[in-house]
């Protein structure tokens, strides 16, 4: 729609962003918000820190892919929701 914008929030745990989970604000051209929808979680008892480091993901990741990921396609942490709760992964 024209005049619209749409302001885009991402949840983060500790730092580390909860995959699919976001806000998003809609306003007119006059500022006034239309409309906010999106998915936020309750806050989680999760630990952030990995036991693998990212180039130690990278490495499993190519070997699976049978191919080099690059540097600017490296593994990035996440949290993803699961139906019993909550795991750290890499994206």
């Amino acid at each position: 729609v024209p005049g619209r914008t749409h302001v885009r929030l991402r949840q983060l745990h500790q730092g580390v962003p909860i995959l699919g989970s976001e806000l998003v604000r809609q306003t007119d051209g006059s500022g006034y918000t239309v409309s906010v929808f999106g998915t936020i979680h309750n806050p989680l008892a999760l630990e952030t820190r990995p036991t693998l480091g990212i180039p130690a993901a990278a490495a499993v990741a190519e070997a699976e892919a049978g191919l080099s990921l690059g540097y600017d396609r490296l593994p990035t942490l996440c949290v993803v929701p699961d139906g019993s709760g909550y795991r750290l992964a890499y994206h």
